[in-house]
């Protein structure tokens, strides 16, 4: 069954994504501050298992999303500038559809 976030008590509230990771990263060094990345990934894996069986469950995505942005977070990378300029590229590429599936147009 699919729990819908419209009904919780501040899905009204909209966040910066650096106010966002201040939060995760606040919260997972209180609740596990000495994770490693491999902890993180097996992890990340766990929730991406799950959010394939339950792909309408936004609470699952919710919780990918926490452990890439405290992942991100750890490996230093400022995760609103990379997902910038990854746009910026993307906008610039060519793309396909095969299979339901869409991926860039590899050049030569």
């Amino acid at each position: 069954m699919t729990t819908s976030i419209h009904n919780t008590p501040r899905a009204d509230v909209q966040y910066d994504v650096r106010d966002l990771r201040d939060m995760i990263v606040g919260w997972c060094n209180e609740v596990h501050p000495n994770r490693t990345h491999e902890d993180m990934i097996t992890k990340l894996k766990e929730e991406f298992a799950e959010f394939s069986e339950r792909p309408l469950d936004a609470w699952e995505m919710a919780d990918i999303f926490i452990i890439l942005i405290d992942l991100c977070d750890d490996l230093g990378f400022d995760i609103a500038k990379i997902v910038t300029r990854k746009m910026d590229i993307n906008k610039n590429r060519s793309w396909k559809l095969k299979d339901g599936v869409l991926s860039h147009v590899r050049t030569a």
